[in-house]
Protein backbone atom coordinates (compact mmCIF):
# COMPACT_ATOMS: atom_id res chain seq x y z
CA UNK A 1 0.00 0.00 0.00
CA UNK A 2 1.25 3.49 -0.91
CA UNK A 3 1.73 6.10 1.74
CA UNK A 4 -0.09 9.37 0.86
CA UNK A 5 1.56 12.62 1.97
CA UNK A 6 -0.56 15.74 2.38
CA UNK A 7 -2.29 18.06 4.79
CA UNK A 8 -5.19 17.07 6.98
CA UNK A 9 -8.37 19.06 7.07
CA UNK A 10 -7.57 20.36 10.57
CA UNK A 11 -4.18 21.67 9.40
CA UNK A 12 -5.78 23.44 6.45
CA UNK A 13 -8.46 25.04 8.65
CA UNK A 14 -5.81 26.17 11.12
CA UNK A 15 -3.75 27.80 8.33
CA UNK A 16 -6.86 29.52 6.91
CA UNK A 17 -7.79 30.79 10.37
CA UNK A 18 -4.35 32.38 10.83
CA UNK A 19 -4.51 33.90 7.35
CA UNK A 20 -7.97 35.38 7.96
CA UNK A 21 -6.89 36.88 11.32
CA UNK A 22 -3.87 38.51 9.67
CA UNK A 23 -6.09 39.85 6.88
CA UNK A 24 -8.53 41.34 9.40
CA UNK A 25 -5.67 43.12 11.13
CA UNK A 26 -3.89 44.45 8.02
CA UNK A 27 -6.71 45.52 5.66
CA UNK A 28 -8.08 48.43 7.76
CA UNK A 29 -4.64 50.03 8.04
CA UNK A 30 -4.14 49.68 4.27
CA UNK A 31 -7.52 51.34 3.64
CA UNK A 32 -6.60 54.24 5.96
CA UNK A 33 -3.26 54.65 4.22
CA UNK A 34 -4.89 54.72 0.78
CA UNK A 35 -7.46 57.29 1.96
CA UNK A 36 -4.71 59.48 3.43
CA UNK A 37 -2.77 59.36 0.16
CA UNK A 38 -5.91 60.20 -1.84
CA UNK A 39 -6.51 63.19 0.45
CA UNK A 40 -2.91 64.39 0.08
CA UNK A 41 -3.14 64.05 -3.70
CA UNK A 42 -6.46 65.92 -3.79
CA UNK A 43 -5.05 68.87 -1.83
CA UNK A 44 -1.90 68.93 -3.99
CA UNK A 45 -4.03 69.17 -7.15
CA UNK A 46 -6.26 71.79 -5.53
CA UNK A 47 -3.22 73.86 -4.56
CA UNK A 48 -1.92 73.75 -8.13
CA UNK A 49 -5.36 74.81 -9.43
CA UNK A 50 -5.39 77.73 -6.98
CA UNK A 51 -1.92 78.80 -8.12
CA UNK A 52 -3.11 78.50 -11.73
CA UNK A 53 -6.08 80.82 -11.25
CA UNK A 54 -3.96 83.29 -9.26
CA UNK A 55 -1.38 83.40 -12.07
CA UNK A 56 -4.09 83.77 -14.71
CA UNK A 57 -5.59 86.71 -12.84
CA UNK A 58 -2.27 88.61 -12.49
CA UNK A 59 -2.16 91.64 -14.75
CA UNK A 60 -5.36 90.80 -16.63
CA UNK A 61 -9.04 91.30 -16.20
CA UNK A 62 -9.86 87.66 -16.94
CA UNK A 63 -12.39 86.14 -14.60
CA UNK A 64 -10.83 82.83 -13.55
CA UNK A 65 -12.25 81.18 -10.46
CA UNK A 66 -12.81 77.93 -8.60
CA UNK A 67 -16.37 77.09 -7.61
CA UNK A 68 -16.91 74.37 -4.98
CA UNK A 69 -19.90 72.05 -5.06
CA UNK A 70 -20.87 69.15 -2.78
CA UNK A 71 -19.18 66.45 -4.86
CA UNK A 72 -16.64 68.32 -6.99
CA UNK A 73 -15.08 71.66 -7.77
CA UNK A 74 -14.78 73.39 -11.12
CA UNK A 75 -11.99 75.64 -12.42
CA UNK A 76 -13.77 78.14 -14.66
CA UNK A 77 -11.98 80.41 -17.12
CA UNK A 78 -13.61 83.33 -18.86
CA UNK A 79 -14.23 82.63 -22.53
CA UNK A 80 -14.26 78.84 -22.19
CA UNK A 81 -17.56 77.02 -22.40
CA UNK A 82 -16.67 74.31 -19.87
CA UNK A 83 -14.42 74.32 -16.86
CA UNK A 84 -12.17 71.64 -15.44
CA UNK A 85 -14.22 69.46 -13.09
CA UNK A 86 -12.38 67.64 -10.31
CA UNK A 87 -14.24 65.24 -8.00
CA UNK A 88 -13.44 64.89 -4.32
CA UNK A 89 -12.26 61.52 -3.02
CA UNK A 90 -15.20 59.41 -1.83
CA UNK A 91 -14.28 59.71 1.85
CA UNK A 92 -13.83 63.51 1.75
CA UNK A 93 -16.84 65.79 2.20
CA UNK A 94 -17.12 69.53 1.56
CA UNK A 95 -18.92 71.36 4.38
CA UNK A 96 -19.37 75.01 3.34
CA UNK A 97 -22.59 76.01 1.65
CA UNK A 98 -22.45 79.82 1.82
CA UNK A 99 -19.28 81.12 0.15
CA UNK A 100 -18.19 78.55 -2.39
CA UNK A 101 -15.98 80.58 -4.74
CA UNK A 102 -12.27 81.41 -4.93
CA UNK A 103 -11.18 84.25 -7.20
CA UNK A 104 -8.27 86.69 -7.35
CA UNK A 105 -8.15 90.26 -8.63
CA UNK A 106 -5.64 91.46 -11.24
CA UNK A 107 -2.82 92.03 -8.74
CA UNK A 108 -3.04 88.55 -7.18
CA UNK A 109 -5.05 89.39 -4.08
CA UNK A 110 -7.91 87.15 -3.00
CA UNK A 111 -11.27 88.79 -3.61
CA UNK A 112 -13.22 87.16 -0.76
CA UNK A 113 -10.98 85.97 2.10
CA UNK A 114 -12.61 82.89 3.58
CA UNK A 115 -12.12 79.39 4.92
CA UNK A 116 -13.32 76.22 3.20
CA UNK A 117 -13.93 73.12 5.32
CA UNK A 118 -13.42 69.53 4.24
CA UNK A 119 -14.01 66.54 6.47
CA UNK A 120 -13.00 62.91 6.21
CA UNK A 121 -13.52 60.07 8.66
CA UNK A 122 -10.96 61.30 11.19
CA UNK A 123 -9.81 64.83 10.37
CA UNK A 124 -11.18 68.20 9.41
CA UNK A 125 -9.21 70.23 6.89
CA UNK A 126 -9.49 74.01 6.70
CA UNK A 127 -8.41 75.64 3.45
CA UNK A 128 -7.72 79.20 4.60
CA UNK A 129 -7.41 82.24 2.34
CA UNK A 130 -6.21 85.14 4.50
CA UNK A 131 -6.85 88.78 3.70
CA UNK A 132 -4.23 90.43 1.52
CA UNK A 133 -1.72 89.26 -1.01
CA UNK A 134 -0.17 85.94 -0.39
CA UNK A 135 -0.77 82.26 -0.33
CA UNK A 136 -3.40 80.07 1.17
CA UNK A 137 -2.67 77.33 3.67
CA UNK A 138 -4.29 74.12 4.83
CA UNK A 139 -4.87 73.31 8.50
CA UNK A 140 -5.46 69.73 9.53
CA UNK A 141 -7.47 69.37 12.75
Amino acid sequence: MKQINGFTMVEMLFALMILSILTLLVVPSIVRTVEKQETNHFFAVLESDILYIQNQALGTRDNVRIVFDEEYYVVISEGKTEGIKRHYPEHLKYNNKINNRVAFNNNGTIINPTTFKFKDRKNTYHLVFPLGKGRHYIEER
